[in-house]
């Protein structure tokens, strides 16, 4: 029986409180009288209102309770202040500081006990019961020197699981080391519940290699019945026949178990002995408060290591995402996030893995290690299995340990005639509907821990959707390219006929109408002295008709396709037309070209079409009074510019009928694989640039 445990506190319960936050004040009352009400707590901000009034502070209150960190004096220094005027006290520091330094400060100081304030607040549900138990403690006098020990085991324990340390085994079996040296027992275990048994994760001076790590049976013994009635245990093993640890020489024991909540029993702490002795209950106090402290410190450990699991895989899916962004096809995506997981871990062979649902065929995107998967031998396996595929549409992960059905699988035979001992494989999903598989196996056993499912579960919705958007933009882009394929060939074909239209003009209406001008000439000439002047002057009319009509038919010629762009090119071409356009609208339009090559005949024409298009839009909208072509070559691009000086206009104020030139320039030198910029303002004119990749 624990002599702790069963003598009464006083009623009702005082207790001195020291702390300068309002959040903690309210929480700490809260807790308090809604576990115990009654309770009398009284409160101060700052150490100092208690200095003077520290021989008086046992006639009214049973219990101090102090923050580390106070305005002034700080918690520590009071606690210090008040053993130094051995003032018989218990004191509690409260604090978010929990360093080793901090906590062997504090007990060296005759701090009766420390607690961590954690910041999900989960101390507050031991909070009730911590301090009652340090009532307890402190007013159990003839146990004052095991008090100490006490102290001194609790700073040990928590010394040992500051660390950053994610492997908790030697923490365990170095706890179990100083557990025993302390309370003088020559062997000590450490037992953790998993399930519905436990497990030994610690043993010292028990000679069984084999002990670590096996389940220990208990649910026949006098302690299971005793620790599921929340009591811990002092009997010698001789009433528990059935004892694992009998066959070790054990004889006499001391058991507690760990609990994390009330009625929550987390495992177990044992210290034993080889011979019987007698009196060894006067240990109980201080096991029970190492296994109380004991799972306090692991609750905060795994919850430490379960931060920086969180954050590891946080930064490995931020660093997934960002390659992912840069990769642009399907299988590079799914290659990307193979590689990165086998640097993690290279002992297993990965596969992406692509359905095509109604033809029940998959068609692998990427793998990384040695072809150990199945489904790499034959990408229709999953189909082959019902249930694989049924569970997979309904996102569950699949271990080897699930694929195990009443039937023989074929799936499972695959795994078994290549040696597979551990397969791990997370569905692909979006929106719903299964899209494919990440798969991930190897020869060596249970490789794949807890925290690697998690991380492969939280990487398939993000690799889904990505690969779901890169199928999708290449399904886009091939769209595109035939788009463009198709408007570079209508352009072509509409260029052609242009030049076809242009000779024929020039061919037939363009010689007749010459031949007719030479006619007229001739007939004029012979009928000057002969004809009468009406006559002479109706025939010259018609002399200049004609010249007018060859003039426009030229023009119209010119329009088509101008005969200077497939002699002398781009430069010469504009040059000419922004000549005849200028003097045909009285607006001075500049050429400035510096060593602009020759392109391609259906490149040349269609920046023909865009420069002719913005010169129009200049003189006939802009009332631009100078226009500026520039053609400049640079070293890995060429570049044209038409700029203005006309009115200019706002780009978002045009509607889809108002700028329809504008349109078709965009439109045309994006068949031709160019860029277009077109920047414009109210009364500051125009300036439309296309830049000519090589």
């Amino acid at each position: 029986m624990n002599p702790l445990r069963n003598e009464s506190l006083p009623t009702p319960l005082r207790i001195i409180l020291v702390e300068d936050s309002e959040h903690d004040l309210i929480a700490f009352r809260r807790t308090i009288l809604n576990n115990r009400p009654g309770t009398i707590i009284d409160h101060a901000y700052r150490a100092e209102e208690l200095i003077d009034s520290l021989a008086t502070l046992p006639d009214h209150y049973d219990l101090l309770v102090t923050d580390y960190k106070l305005p002034g004096i700080t918690g520590l220094e009071l606690c210090r202040q008040i053993m130094d005027a051995k003032v018989t006290i218990p004191c509690v520091i409260l604090s978010g500081a929990g360093t080793a330094s901090v906590v062997l400060e504090a007990f060296q100081a005759g701090v009766t006990d420390y607690l961590i304030k954690d910041s999900y607040q989960d101390y507050l549900r031991i909070l009730p019961q911590f301090l009652k138990q340090v009532v307890r403690n402190f007013r159990n006098r003839h146990h004052a020197e095991l008090f100490l020990q006490q102290r001194k085991l609790v700073a040990a324990i928590s010394e040992i699981f500051l660390t950053s340390q994610e492997d908790l085994s030697p923490l365990y079996e170095l706890t179990a080391r100083r557990m025993a040296e302390e309370l003088n027992f020559p062997a000590s275990l450490i037992l953790l519940k998993e399930e519905n048994t436990f497990v030994i994760k610690a043993v010292y001076g028990v000679s069984a290699p084999n002990l670590l790590n096996s389940h220990f049976p208990v649910e026949n013994t006098i302690c299971w019945q005793t620790f599921v009635a929340t009591c811990p245990i002092n009997t010698p093993f001789v009433a528990c026949p059935n004892c694992a640890l009998r066959p070790f020489g054990i004889a006499n024991c001391l058991a507690v178990p760990i609990r994390l909540e009330e009625d929550t029993m987390y495992g177990v702490v044992i210290v034993g002995d080889y011979k019987t002795r007698q009196g060894t209950e006067v240990h109980l106090p201080t096991l029970q408060i190492i296994a109380n402290h004991l799972g306090r410190v692991i609750r905060q450990t795994e919850d430490q290591i379960k931060l920086r699991h969180y954050a590891r895989r946080t930064a490995f899916l931020l660093k997934i995402n960002q390659l992912i962004l840069t990769a642009q096809s399907p299988d590079a995506i799914g290659q990307t996030v193979l590689d990165e997981l086998q640097k993690i871990l290279p002992e297993h062979s990965g596969i992406v893995l692509i359905f095509d649902l109604e033809q029940k065929q998959g068609t692998i995107l990427a793998q990384a290690g040695p072809t150990l998967s199945p489904f790499a031998r034959d990408p229709s396996l999953p189909f082959q299995c019902r249930e694989f595929i049924e569970h997979q549409e309904q996102g569950e992960t699949f271990c080897n340990t699930t694929l195990i059905p009443d039937h023989v699988c074929p799936l499972c035979t695959a795994m078994q005639e290549q040696g597979l001992q551990s397969f791990m494989t997370v569905p692909l999903l979006v929106d719903h509907k299964l899209i494919g598989t990440l798969s991930l196996c190897s020869r060596l056993t249970n490789i794949f821990s807890r925290e690697y499912q998690i991380l492969a579960e939280e990487l398939a919705p993000p690799l889904a959707i990505c690969l779901q958007k890169a199928h999708l933009m290449e399904e886009a882009l091939r769209r595109r390219r035939k788009v463009h394929i198709l408007s570079r060939r209508l352009s072509e074909v509409q260029e052609n006929e242009r030049k076809d239209l242009a000779r024929d003009l020039h061919d037939s209406l363009g010689q007749n109408l010459a031949g007719l001008g030479i006619n007229l000439q001739i007939i004029s000439n012979q009928m000057q002295q002969i004809a009468p002047p009406p006559l002479l002057d109706r025939l010259q009319d018609t002399m200049s008709l004609t010249a007018a009509m060859t003039d426009q038919v030229r023009g119209i010629m010119e329009d088509l396709h101008p005969a200077v762009l497939d002699d002398y090119g781009l430069e010469a071409a504009i040059r000419r037309y922004g000549t005849e356009l200028g003097r045909r609208f009285a607006v001075p339009i500049t050429i400035k070209a510096t060593s602009f090559p020759r392109l391609e005949p259906f490149l040349e024409s269609g920046l023909f079409r865009i420069i002719q298009e913005g010169l129009l839009n200049a003189v006939r909208h802009a009332r631009a009074q100078q226009i500026t072509v520039r053609l400049e070559q640079y070293d890995t691009y060429s570049s044209i510019m038409i700029s203005d000086n006309g009115t200019g206009f706002d780009p978002a104020d045009l509607d889809s009928t108002q700028g329809l030139g504008l349109v078709s320039m965009r439109e045309r030198a994006a068949q031709l694989g160019c860029s277009y910029n077109l920047s414009s303002l109210v009364g500051k004119g125009t300036t439309i640039q296309v830049e000519i990749q090589p």
